[in-house]
């Protein structure tokens, strides 16, 4: 995995309810970051529509936070539709055949949120691995989960109180007026990640030789 060359996908559902097990998604958004010079370079977003039950499932709640409203989700392209067309954009950016060439993981909170809902819709429409027991749209390992980056740094902080997506973007300067947008979360997150991964890029050049064998007992 060192020096590596998967591009990474950073991406955000904006959905229905709170319950990754059971809540419909409403809209996808996502970017793709290239690796070498973490630039981005592509992004998708749709709206998604979802079937009869999962449509019966939207609170009232998440449609306000989303500002979304119900004849807006009946009007967009079916979920089954959406699907397809995000597997379809991640996939291009492949970098080779098997699963561990493609794009890495990421996002906000992915890891507790839209994983698990990934997870969910990779099961109904695909790709899924019934061998393994798990979705191959993503690289197996790692994921990126910006939340737990900015936990590691901010955990002795007293400021941002908060450090929810929108609290950590206002804090480090990001325009959040578009906030709880899939499109404009993903951007902020990728602009969060990259401006933390070519943070710690230039602490690795400053400090490689004395984090090599770092941990051997010293000589007396």
């Amino acid at each position: 995995m060192a020096n590596n060359n998967n591009k990474i996908c950073v991406y955000d559902y904006e959905t229905g309810g709170t319950n990754p097990l059971t809540t419909p998604i409403l809209s996808i958004g996502a970017v793709i970051v290239e690796p070498t010079d973490l630039k981005i370079i592509d992004e998708f977003y749709s709206l998604s529509q979802p079937d009869e039950k999962g449509f019966a499932k939207i609170q009232d709640g998440a449609l306000a936070v989303n500002n979304l409203t119900r004849e807006e989700i009946k009007k967009a392209v079916p979920e089954k539709i959406v699907w397809k067309d995000f597997t379809t954009f991640i996939g291009k950016h492949k970098k080779g055949t098997s699963n561990w060439n493609n794009c890495i993981e990421s996002g906000f909170n992915i890891t507790g949120f839209d994983s698990i809902i990934t997870e969910r819709m990779c099961k109904l429409y695909g790709p899924y691995d019934k061998k393994e027991g798990r979705s191959k749209l993503f690289r197996p390992f790692p994921k990126i989960d910006a939340a737990q980056i900015i936990f590691s740094w901010f955990e002795n902080e007293t400021e941002p109180f908060k450090l929810g997506l929108t609290s950590i973007a206002e804090h480090l300067g990001i325009d959040t007026t578009k906030a709880h947008n899939s499109l404009e979360d993903s951007r902020m997150t990728a602009q969060i990640l990259i401006k933390f991964l070519k943070f710690q890029r230039n602490i690795m050049e400053q400090y490689r030789e004395k984090i090599k064998g770092c941990f051997l007992p010293k000589e007396e």
